[in-house]
């Protein structure tokens, strides 16, 4: 009968020590995300300038025929890709006192986001081109200050 009283206690101390870990598991799966880290947001900042600049740069090359329709639509899509993962990775909560330059980085990365999207349908209008090069180098502009603030 001993021996069945300490199976018995052991059973119920594994059910306990089980509940307690899912709880804590619980826990913390409930909790917030903790902020983003400013050096992070930096760097995500830079990606969306650069990709910016290098969007600009795409459609400028296609206004002046250097780059063939097909390499710029190949272009397009692995620099919305990047675009799209940095706006997924800004869906963190921000850095610490940094909500404004955070809410300011993600509008202008889903300007850029826009432009990008919009550059099949303007291949071939020169004027609609100029002004995407515009476009995308004023975020990318933009976009350099917000890196140095969290």
């Amino acid at each position: 009968m001993h021996a069945r009283a300490r199976k018995t206690l052991e059973v119920a101390l594994g059910v306990l020590a089980a509940l307690a870990l899912l709880l804590a598991l619980y826990e913390r799966a409930a909790a917030l995300p903790a902020p983003m880290k400013p050096d992070q947001f930096a760097r995500l900042v830079r990606q969306l300038a650069s990709d910016a600049h290098e969007g600009a740069q795409l459609a400028q090359a296609l206004r002046a025929g250097i780059v063939t329709e097909h390499a710029a639509r190949t272009h397009r899509d692995k620099l919305r890709d990047d675009v799209a993962d940095a706006l997924e990775r800004l869906d963190a909560p921000p850095p610490q006192g940094g909500a404004s330059a955070h809410a300011g980085a993600r509008a202008l990365g889903e300007r850029l986001q826009a432009d990008l999207a919009a550059l099949p349908e303007r291949m071939a209008d020169p004027a609609a081109l100029a002004s995407l090069v515009s476009d995308q180098a004023q975020v990318g502009e933009q976009l350099k200050p917000l890196a140095g603030r969290p």
